[in-house]
């Protein structure tokens, strides 16, 4: 596994040459921030069959502790067991 972090579109030519060889045995996780929709980086990664992107946003205390009572409350704290 290779995780990269504070990445840019400077990156892709490095990310193609990994596809284009088929390495199929590896997992490159980018952490690039904000990637416009014109990034050159989210745009392949949008349209390659073998890869993909998940955004992420970074939530305030006050959100994760709203959503974890809302689930606790609804689940009445009901964790799967």
């Amino acid at each position: 596994m290779l995780i990269i972090n504070r990445a840019t579109d400077k990156i892709l030519k490095f990310i193609k040459e990994i596809s284009e060889k088929g390495i199929d045995d590896i997992t490159i996780i980018i952490n690039s921030g904000n990637l416009e929709k014109k990034s050159k980086l989210r745009i392949y990664f949008e349209k390659e069959k073998n890869t993909i992107c998940i955004p992420f946003y970074n939530d305030e205390v006050k959100t994760l502790n709203f959503l974890a009572y809302n689930f606790l409350k609804n689940n009445k704290g009901d964790l799967g067991k």
